[in-house]
């Protein structure tokens, strides 16, 4: 149980702070190269991390089990799972792709949801398994 309680919480924690960190990358590289895109910093956050610690603590129950059984604990192996859970996010939110946001903002939204799952996963490794906390 103690197990479980750690990992539901390294879970929380390294989606919300790869969600901040994905979320502040992608916006100073869209102000430091002069684009009109709106940054929105403290609303993204108010959903986006809510958003990212559910699905978090919803993959992380369905992957954590099978990356223990083939015994993968590399960083790329988890930053290639954050990878994947969040394309579907990201095709359900920037949706549709013909649209003027798309047009205008499609990049730096693709660097910011994608980013999240490859942020928030490889910041789950290092807290787990590199560091050997006995969570993964």
């Amino acid at each position: 149980m103690r197990r479980f309680f750690k990992v539901t919480l390294l879970l929380a924690v390294s989606a919300a702070i790869g969600t901040m960190a994905a979320t502040s990358a992608t916006c100073g590289i869209g102000l430091l190269r002069g684009t009109d895109t709106w940054c929105g910093v403290g609303y993204v956050w108010f959903l986006g991390v809510p958003l990212s610690v559910v699905i978090a603590w919803l993959a992380g129950a369905l992957l954590l089990f099978p990356f223990a059984r083939l015994k993968l604990k590399a960083w790329w192996h988890y930053a290639i799972a954050g990878l994947l859970t969040a394309v579907p996010v990201w095709m359900l939110l920037v949706q549709p792709f013909a649209s003027v946001r798309w047009q205008q903002s499609g990049t730096y939204d693709t660097l910011n949801y994608l980013g999240t799952g490859i942020a928030s996963s490889v910041l789950f490794w290092l807290l787990s398994v590199r560091v050997k906390c006995s969570a993964a």
